[in-house]
């Protein structure tokens, strides 16, 4: 099952390079950032990923909060079709891409 992901992660990556090629420039989150970003996820919201797929994160995050959220719920098993449960995970996503942004323009 974890191959099974692990393939639609690849796939919303690659979905996530072109949507950010055409639309604006993609940019990658710190590491550090994605591993707050997950154990915030998983505390807060209750979104734990078992260990390989937190890793895989980790180790190659999506580059948009949009995909970031999907590959999140995909993994987690639940899918985006619950629209409150992808706006909750998706906000939280979306202010730490977010705070990043505004601490690159601000050094």
């Amino acid at each position: 099952m974890f191959r099974e992901q692990r393939a639609k992660l690849q796939h919303r990556k690659r979905q996530d390079e072109i949507s950010g090629f055409f639309n604006r420039s993609p940019q990658r989150i710190p590491r550090s950032s994605v591993e707050w970003l997950l154990r915030e996820l998983c505390v807060e919201l209750g979104y734990c990923l078992c260990p390989g797929a937190r890793q895989s994160i980790i180790d190659d995050p999506p580059l948009t909060p949009e995909t970031f959220t999907h590959t999140v719920m995909e993994l987690e098993g639940i899918g985006s079709g619950d629209s409150l449960k992808f706006k909750e995970v998706f906000n939280r996503i979306n202010k730490a891409f977010l705070r990043e942004s505004q601490s690159d323009v601000s050094e």
